[in-house]
């Protein structure tokens, strides 16, 4: 394997390294003795490249002793040499002292990742891991550490470190998450914060809160799905309603949907490939209907492994309304409950909606008084109240019953939480 290849974990690598560096230049000895020791071992890489014109790798290797602590007076002489040289064909002993170079490395990350853990510094063991795995994916002792950082991180309260690494576990060990290992820390996060789900047979992926008192044994918990607006903080939202839920037992969820937003920003949906949201970047009826798609995987794994019941309720806030309210055209059997929150809706889910029997699920519209986007969204008409007009209009036309609408005294764009849980009217 080629350990110094161009990738974006060899770039994570680098950029976390250097993290390590500003944020603590006040590290413990045998941190600093374990870093020098890193630097030494690229830099007496990037060396060996000079003496046989080997210069991409030679770089790459001195801005990762660089990264690691060399100072930039000691490398500037060896950069100097690299930049000038001329490069020459793979050296038939590279691939070997690439690889040994990257082991040993390797080492020395799970070192540093051993010392920053034993001094509960959640960002260095963090990043320490990032660099081991990011150098030997497939070893034992990554492997061994990725466990151990998880662990540490749900008995230390480092949320943020545990639910990402949660993420990556089920693809960088697999057989570990396969035979459940990893499933108590998935339930200790899951009812004090946030976990994310999915990503199965379906590429979306979700956030969910479990209720606090969770145990395997409750059985059929109501679920409210709440849907994010543009602004595409996922984990906010889910810990927003969350919050808002309190002490009810109800499984709270919140898709990383496509349908809440125009441009899809690579960086707000780091859990799906460029290629999956280049097929998704025109919005329409497309991207609902793979976020659609998506939420029901979700849900069945909810129902399946997590004790979700049947009882659902679905809310959307803003750009949100446009699966919220497809949701409710599409499904409307699957629903106790559908709140619009300031919510958009531009037609999408009438296509094949058939009229409901029995008056349809609850539906509530709230809109706020002084939104300034009532009237226009951007400069676009209609705005969320003529938005909110058509809906209901559709919703009565194909039967639904028990629609009722609501203006929000002094409110602006809001997701009214706390009204969405006190009408689901679980206590």
């Amino acid at each position: 394997m080629d350990l110094l290849r161009r990738s974006p974990a060899a770039v994570l690598l680098l950029a976390l390294a250097a993290a390590w560096i500003q944020a603590k230049p006040n590290l413990p000895p045998a941190e600093v003795d374990t870093r020098a020791k890193l630097a030494r071992t690229w830099s007496d890489f990037a060396k060996w490249c000079l003496e046989r014109g080997q210069k991409e790798p030679g770089l790459e290797a001195l801005n990762a002793a660089v990264a690691a602590g060399l100072p930039e007076k000691t490398a500037a002489p060896l950069k100097s040499g690299l930049e000038a040289a001329t490069a020459k064909p793979d050296d038939p002993a590279l691939a070997a002292r690439k690889r040994d170079t990257g082991a040993a490395a390797a080492k020395l990350h799970a070192k540093l990742f051993e010392l920053a853990l034993a001094a509960k510094a959640a960002d260095r063991a963090d990043a320490a891991l990032a660099a081991e795995l990011a150098l030997d994916p497939e070893g034992k002792v990554a492997r061994k550490d990725l466990g151990a950082l998880v662990r540490a991180a749900v008995d230390h309260g480092w949320n943020e470190v545990a639910g990402r690494w949660l993420v990556r576990a089920r693809t960088l060990d697999p057989a570990t998450w396969t035979a459940g290992k990893f499933r108590d820390a998935q339930v200790a996060l899951g009812k004090k914060d946030v976990i994310l789900l999915g990503g199965g047979e379906h590429a979306l992926v979700a956030y969910v809160a479990l209720p606090t008192d969770w145990a395997p044994n409750k059985k059929g918990l109501p679920i409210v799905v709440a849907v994010e607006g543009a602004g595409c903080n996922f984990a906010g939202c889910c810990r927003l309603y969350r919050e808002a839920r309190g002490a009810r037992a109800a499984i709270v969820v919140t898709p990383c949907s496509l349908s809440n937003t125009n441009g899809l920003d690579g960086a707000k949906y780091p859990w799906y490939d460029a290629a999956t949201l280049e097929k998704y970047k025109a919005p329409g009826e497309a991207r609902v209907e793979c976020d659609a798609a998506g939420l029901a995987a979700v849900l069945a794994e909810l129902r399946k492994d997590w004790g979700g019941g049947e009882k659902l309720a679905i809310t959307g806030f803003s750009g949100g309304g446009n699966l919220t309210y497809f949701w409710t055209l599409q499904h409307p059997e699957t629903l106790a409950l559908a709140v619009g929150c300031c919510a958009n809706f531009g037609g999408l889910g009438l296509q094949g909606a058939k009229p409901v029997t029995g008056g349809g699920p609850t539906v509530l519209l709230l809109t706020g008084e002084k939104d300034d986007f009532n009237l226009e969204v951007f400069g676009q008409k209609p705005g969320i109240v003529g938005q909110t007009d058509s809906i209901e209009g559709f919703l009565k036309k194909l039967g639904f019953t028990n629609v009722s609408r609501r203006v929000v005294p002094g409110a602006g764009h809001s997701n009214f939480a706390a009204d969405v849980w006190k009408e689901f009217g679980i206590e």
